[in-house]
Formats: C-alpha cells, structure tokens, sequence
C-alpha cells in the first residue's frame, strides 16, 4: 500500500469544535486568497458559489447524519 492510500485511508475522529476550528481557517484562507487574487476570480464567482454551497449542503448533510446515529 502506498503512502497516500495510508494517508488518506485513516479516520480521524473530530470534535464539534475542532470542526468549527477547521472550517475557520478554511474560510479564513479562501478570503484572504479571494482578496489576493479578487481580479482573476471574478469571471468565476457564480460557479465557486454554487460549488461551495453544494459542497457545504453535502457536507453538512453527512455530518448530522453521523450525529444522529452517534446520539
């Protein structure tokens, strides 16, 4: 096996609040890149929105149903 299907094979138990820690520095990052490079991305804006929020309402959907089979 090589060391990226190790890497990304193991399961990491998170927190509520090491979860809310992640998606701040995500989301910080993503400004201050949006910020950097505001004239490159405008083309894109409506695609990386709809992106992003397709990916937050999956994301968010896999991570209450966890929370629900965990209560």
């Amino acid at each position: 096996m090589n060391v990226a299907t190790k890497f990304f094979s193991r399961k990491v138990p998170l927190t509520n609040w090491q979860l809310s820690v992640l998606k701040l520095a995500s989301f910080c990052i993503g400004c201050a890149v949006g910020c950097f490079f505001a004239d490159f991305f405008k083309p894109f804006v409506l695609p990386l929105v709809v992106a992003a929020v397709v990916a937050g309402v999956w994301f968010t959907g896999i991570w209450l149903k966890a929370m629900k089979e965990n209560s």
